[in-house]
Parts: structure tokens; C-alpha cells; sequence
């Protein structure tokens, strides 16, 4: 049995904080849903430009999915497992987006404000 990274981990960890199944997250990302099975089961790796796309979708700093340790303060994804049982999967993938341009309009603003 192969051991899964923790990138892998981390992967399955977002889509179900999302309450997103393997087959929308596929459907989003234009890649078949076997595909992502064996991305969250290490039976293959994520490519660079993969993991960028997971990461858009969800909503997340790649950061949080090759960073050892956690950040104090959780991505509100990360938080909202519950509700997120409510939405279906073209609200969620549009509340996703959302809060990866608003991470962005912030980072924009700093840079902005140094400038």
C-alpha cells in the first residue's frame, strides 16, 4: 500500500469541508472523477498546475496543502463543513471562488499600500 502525502491528505480534508463529492470536484476541474480518487488515495500525484486548480477551487493558499503544520486561524471553508450540506455544488464552487478573489482584492491592498 502506498503512503498517502499529506498533500493527498490534505486534498480529501478540502473537498469534504466543501461537502463536495469526488464527482463534482471532477466535473469542476474538467478531469474525470477517478482521477481525483487516486490524487486523495496516493495511487497518483497531483501536478503542479493540478493542485493550483484544487486549491482556486476550494478557495485555499496552496499553503495549506504542503505546509506542515496548520495556520492558527482556519480558511473559513475549513470551518464551514456544516453548512456547506446545504448548498449544492455550483454554490459552493461560486462561494469558493468568491473567497479566492476577496484573499486576492486583500493581498492586492497591501501590496498597494507598501507601494
Amino acid at each position: 500500500m502506498r503512503e498517502i502525502s499529506l498533500i493527498n491528505r490534505r486534498l480529501k480534508e478540502a473537498r469534504g469541508s466543501m461537502g463536495m463529492t469526488q464527482e463534482e470536484v471532477a466535473q469542476a476541474l474538467g478531469i474525470r472523477r477517478p482521477a481525483v480518487a487516486e490524487i486523495e488515495g496516493g495511487k497518483r500525484k497531483v501536478s503542479s498546475i493540478e493542485l493550483v486548480a484544487f486549491a482556486d477551487l476550494f478557495g485555499l493558499d496552496i499553503s495549506f496543502f504542503v505546509a506542515e503544520e496548520l495556520p492558527e486561524r482556519l480558511p473559513v471553508n475549513m470551518l464551514a463543513r456544516k453548512e456547506s450540506a446545504l448548498l449544492g455544488s455550483v454554490d459552493k464552487i461560486a462561494i469558493a471562488k468568491f473567497k479566492k478573489l476577496q484573499e486576492n482584492y486583500k493581498m492586492l491592498k497591501d501590496v498597494a499600500k507598501r507601494g
